[in-house]
């Protein structure tokens, strides 16, 4: 809060040290202070089962997150091309595409319901210089168009937001801005409700994905 007599950069800088990197620990045991004053019993929530919760929140969030916002998740996945083949794995790190790029040209992404369109009206004509690519087109993978006729090294690039890193002990920081924390709080305090069929969890769902919406 801004006090009477404080100026508007100590208030800033008050609520910024409020906003910290936080290690899985001070993640989870935040979620517990919550947790544990709304339970009318001694605290049941297990470290294994509060860690699962932190590990969805962060796949959630960057899921829900533009990938500008998360710049430091940005990767590259090149793969060849080879004679005769049009479906490709993706990166098996991968949240999502940011963009596809085929024989060394930036590729349009369809969905798969315009496949037939693709392959019968010649506004949709394809070729190396106008390359399209099928995505999601089956679990992992991408069909590509045209279907390479030689082998084409690094022919196939995948620009996309990746997951981020598993937390592998408590003093770990999860790879998301530290704004973004507080966030996988309020994940997994929704998330303990949801799973005790805690009719309050619909308020905390409500709290968490004000986040991506701006409070709206």
């Amino acid at each position: 809060m801004w006090s009477h007599g404080q100026s508007v950069a100590e208030c800033w800088r008050t609520c910024d040290s409020r906003l910290h990197n936080m290690n899985r620990l001070e993640i989870r045991t935040r979620m517990r202070n919550v947790l544990d004053e709304l339970s009318e019993t001694n605290t049941h929530w297990e470290s294994d089962r509060l860690n699962r919760y932190i590990e969805e929140g962060k796949d959630d969030i960057v899921g829900q997150s533009p990938s500008l916002a998360l710049p430091k998740l940005w990767a590259t996945e090149p793969q060849h091309l080879s004679n005769g083949v049009n479906l490709y794995s993706l990166p098996i790190n991968m949240c999502s595409p940011i963009e596809f790029f085929l024989y060394g040209t930036k590729a349009n992404t369809i969905p798969i319901e315009m496949e037939g369109a693709l392959l019968k009206n010649a506004m949709y004509a394809y070729s190396q210089t106008d390359p399209y690519v099928i995505y999601p087109y089956s679990e992992g993978q991408v069909k590509i168009y045209p279907t390479p006729v030689a082998l084409v090294i690094n022919g196939f690039v995948t620009h996309y937001l990746r997951l981020t890193v598993p937390l592998t002990s408590d003093s770990s920081i999860p790879e998301l801005p530290y704004n973004m924390h507080q966030w996988i709080v309020d994940y997994g305090i929704w998330r303990a409700l949801v799973e005790d069929g805690d009719g309050r969890a619909e308020s905390f769902h409500q709290k968490y994905m004000s986040h991506f919406t701006g409070g709206r």
